[in-house]
C-alpha cells in the first residue's frame, strides 16, 4: 500500500520494456498479481503476496478466486490507462483492487452478479487512486485503502436497492449480535490476536490470521513483530474500553491497529524509540475508532472497512513535521524506487541521479537490518553501482549519499562517500 513518486523516466526510458523479450514481459506481468495483494500490507515481496493468496483461498474459494479477480482488473485498468509502469510492476495499484474483490464477495455472496461489480469497483478503484494520488502527494500522504474504501462503502450502502444484487447477500452482523457480553475468555483472547491479523483481509478463522502472519515474516521480521505487536494491542485497548468478547475475538478490535501499527513502524516514520511509542499510541487510536465508525456507518447500511487505520494514519503522518523527536521515513518510497531501478539496469539501462541515490540507500538500509555494523554498510554502498551503470555526469552528482538506518544498537547516520564505483 506504499505510495510512489511521480515517474521520473525520460521521454525515451518507458520503453525500455517494450524491448524487452515477450515470455520476460509475461512473468513480470505475473508477477504484478502477487505484488498487489502483498502491498495490501506495505509489502512488494512475491512470496508474501503468494502466501496471502493461499491464506484467502483457505479462508474460503470465494475469497481467493475474487481476490484475483480484483487485483487483475486493477492493475490491467492502470496499465491500458497509462500508469507508470514500475509502479503497476510493484503492484502498487493492485492492492485495492484485492479488497474490492474479497469485500464485495463477503457482504454479496458468492453469485454471479457480483463479478460485475467487483470488476466494475476495481476500474473506479484504480480511478479513484490516480485522483487521490494527485490531491494527496502534495502533502505526502500515501492513499493507502481510501480508494476501495470509498467505493466498497458505497457499493455496499446501494447494494440493498437492488433485487438482483441483494439476493444472495450475506449476514453481516458482527458475532456479539447472537453472543453478547464483555466477559472475555482465553478462546476470546488467543482467537482475537491472530484473527486481528487476519481480519485486513476480513478472514476470522485464528488459522488464516496465522499463515498472514507467516506471510509477513517472509518479507521482513520486524513488519512481522510490528503486526503481531499491534494486533495485542487493539485486542488490549477494545478490552479495557469494555467491547464485546465476541467482537474481540473475531479481531474486529486488530485489525486496523495492525495496519496502523505496521505503517507507523518503520516504513512511513523512522524506527526509534519515540517513533514506536507514536506508533503505538496509533494503534490504540485505531482501535478505539472502531466502535464509533461502525455505529456511524451502520446508520446508513456501511461497514468499517478500514476507514479507522486510514484516518489515522493519516493524521499522524500530517502531523510529524511539527514533532521535533519523530521524523518521517521515506524507507517505502526508498524501497519502491530501488526495485524499479534494479528492473532497468537488468534491462541495460542507466540509472540517473534519483535512481542511483534509491539502490545505494536500500543495500544500506538492508545490511543494517541484516546485522552489518555502520562501518560495513558504508563499504557496501560503494560496490552496489558502478561508473558503468549510470548516466553520463552522474557519478560526479555523487560524492557522497548520507542515509538514516536501523541496527540493532539504534538509530544512525550512514556516510558513503565516493558511492558510484567508490569500491569498485
Amino acid at each position: 500500500m506504499a505510495s510512489s513518486p511521480p515517474s521520473e523516466d525520460a521521454p525515451g526510458e518507458q520503453h525500455g520494456e517494450d524491448a524487452a523479450p515477450a515470455s520476460e514481459r509475461a512473468r513480470n506481468a505475473l508477477l504484478t498479481i502477487p505484488r498487489g495483494i502483498a502491498q495490501v500490507e506495505f509489502q512488494p515481496n512475491v512470496w508474501t503476496g503468494l502466501i496471502f493468496l493461499i491464506a484467502l483461498f483457505v479462508g474460503g474459494w470465494q475469497f481467493g478466486a475474487f481476490a484475483l479477480l480484483g487485483v487483475g482488473t486493477a492493475t490491467a485498468t492502470a496499465y491500458l490507462l497509462g500508469v507508470d509502469r514500475n509502479r503497476v510492476s510493484l503492484g502498487l495499484e493492485g492492492f485495492n483492487g484485492t479488497l474490492i474483490g474479497v469485500a464485495l464477495v463477503l457482504y454479496l455472496g458468492t453469485d454471479w452478479s457480483t463479478v460485475p461489480l467487483v470488476v466494475g469497483g476495481a476500474v473506479a478503484g484504480s480511478v479513484l487512486t490516480a485522483a487521490l494520488n494527485s490531491v494527496l502527494t502534495p502533502y505526502k500522504l500515501p492513499t493507502f485503502t481510501a480508494p476501495f474504501c470509498v467505493v466498497a462503502l458505497v457499493m455496499a450502502i446501494g447494494a440493498p436497492s437492488y433485487a438482483r444484487v441483494w439476493a444472495g447477500h450475506n449476514n453481516s452482523a458482527p458475532p456479539s449480535a447472537t453472543d453478547p457480553g464483555t466477559a472475555m475468555t482465553w478462546t476470546d483472547f488467543w482467537h482475537g490476536f491472530f484473527n486481528g491479523i487476519g481480519q485486513v483481509f476480513f478472514q476470522d478463522k485464528w488459522y488464516v490470521g496465522l499463515i498472514f502472519l507467516i506471510g509477513l515474516a517472509v518479507s521482513s521480521r520486524l513488519v512481522a513483530a510490528a503486526a503481531a505487536v499491534s494486533s495485542l494491542i487493539g485486542l488490549l485497548t477494545g478490552w479495557w474500553l469494555g467491547a464485546q468478547a465476541a467482537d474481540l475475538g473475531a479481531g474486529l478490535y486488530g485489525y486496523n491497529a495492525v495496519l496502523t501499527g505496521i505503517a507507523l513502524t518503520g516504513t512511513f516514520v523512522v524506527l526509534s524509540p519515540a517513533g514506536v511509542v507514536y506508533a503505538v499510541v496509533g494503534a490504540a487510536t485505531a482501535a478505539g475508532l472502531t466502535a464509533g465508525l461502525t455505529n456511524l456507518f451502520n446508520v446508513v447500511g456501511g461497514h468499517t472497512l478500514t476507514w479507522p487505520f486510514v484516518l489515522v494514519t493519516w493524521v499522524f503522518l500530517a502531523a510529524v513535521p511539527i514533532f521535533s523527536r519523530i521524523r518521517r521515513a521515506d524507507k517505502a518510497l526508498i524501497f519502491t524506487v530501488a526495485q524499479m531501478a534494479e528492473h532497468r539496469r537488468q534491462r541495460g539501462l542507466k540509472l540517473n541521479h534519483g535512481e542511483t541515490v534509491a539502490l545505494i540507500s536500500s543495500a544500506i538500509v538492508e545490511a543494517a537490518r541484516d546485522g552489518k555494523t555502520v562501518s560495513d554498510c558504508m563499504e557496501l554502498g560503494k560496490k552496489v553501482v558502478g561508473p558503468d551503470d549510470v548516466m553520463p555526469g552522474v557519478r560526479g552528482m555523487l560524492s557522497l549519499i548520507q542515509v538514516e538506518a536501523a541496527f540493532d544498537d539504534g538509530t544512525k547516520l550512514v556516510s558513503c562517500h565516493d558511492p558510484v564505483g567508490g569500491g569498485k
